[in-house]
């Protein structure tokens, strides 16, 4: 028993000190896909960064999770999140294909010194950016020779490099493809949503990318608008929401109306019916030996009749006022 408590105290302080920080980035290194699941908000625009091969090979097998750590924070500032896409190869049509991919490549020269003849590899890191949709073979041929970024890259200066590449995205995503959208409202107040989680109320102002945005807008006592806004440039963009009345057949009114007028055109032909085909109908003799019947026949024609005008002019009161209160 002394042995193994001996040993259990030498254990765990080199357990605690050296195996587990080695094991747990073992663990962050090689399944950053659990590190970075469920991370991003509603409201933020999922961004995918995919390293391909050449930048592994020639640079840093992980290049990849280094650059996300660096990237995380200043691409939430703008409202996006980034997370690792999934193998390109194995998984072409999944949903990340509606989401912007940012897309890493390694260009590598090697240049020979003619004194010691020896060799020295330069390379530069692009970085270039897919649109929602866009993952067919010249999509990625343009973002490797238009990029986002183009960087050297100097492994005298590794400790910055990802740093300052970082920076430099998220100044080129800001300026070339975030757009300032202004959304007003008549009248002011609407309640406005996006697809993406967005929500606020007009006057709003919102930081989104280069593409097409879905909004929704609704306001009490006003009919729900739903508009999709085209942002084909960066800058600012203006938008005006003109909120309507809903139509006067929705308003409540305009049912009782239609109501009261059908109960009067029933009241209205059953006096037509009681005083064309029951009291026309009595003769002399019939006032002269039935009186009663003779009066009450004349009694239901006119009281239905009255019934008629009533429900008439209730009819156009509460058509009336639809027009006013939907």
């Amino acid at each position: 028993m002394t042995n193994m408590y001996t040993q259990g105290k030498i254990f765990l302080p080199f357990f605690n000190s050296f195996l587990f920080p080695v094991i747990a980035g073992g663990f962050l290194f090689a399944c950053p896909e659990a590190v970075n699941a469920g991370e991003c908000e509603k409201d933020k625009r999922l961004l995918f960064l995919n390293v391909d091969s050449s930048v592994e090979q020639n640079i840093d097998v992980h290049f990849g999770i280094k650059l996300l750590e660096e990237l995380r924070a200043p691409l939430q500032e703008i409202e996006y999140c980034i997370k690792q896409a999934p193998d390109l190869l194995t998984e072409p049509d999944s949903a990340y294909s509606d989401d912007f991919l940012l897309y890493l490549t390694a260009a590598c020269t090697e240049n020979f010194d003619d004194h010691d003849s020896s060799s020295r590899r330069n390379c530069a890191i692009n970085a270039g950016l897919l649109g929602k949709g866009e993952r067919s073979d010249q999509a990625f041929e343009q973002a490797r020779d238009r990029p986002l970024v183009r960087m050297p890259f100097v492994s005298s200066d590794s400790s910055t490099f990802y740093e300052v590449l970082a920076q430099k995205i998220v100044e080129n995503l800001r300026t070339q493809y975030l757009c300032h959208l202004h959304i007003e409202s008549e009248p002011s107040g609407a309640q406005v949503g996006a697809r993406s989680g967005l929500s606020a109320t007009t006057p709003l102002e919102w930081v989104v990318p280069v593409g097409e945005i879905t909004i929704h807008a609704t306001k009490e006592k006003y009919a729900p608008l739903t508009k999709n806004i085209q942002l084909s440039h960066p800058g600012n963009h203006t938008y005006v929401l003109q909120m309507k009345k809903p139509p006067f057949f929705r308003s409540p009114f305009f049912y009782s109306s239609l109501a009261l007028g059908t109960a009067s055109l029933a009241a209205f032909a059953y006096s037509q019916y009681q005083y064309r085909e029951k009291y026309q109908a009595l003769g002399r003799p019939d006032r002269e030996s039935n009186p009663d019947l003779f009066e009450q026949t004349y009694h239901r024609a006119e009281t239905a009749e009255k019934a008629a005008q009533i429900g008439l002019g209730f009819a156009a009161m509460s058509l009336s006022i639809s027009f006013f209160i939907r």
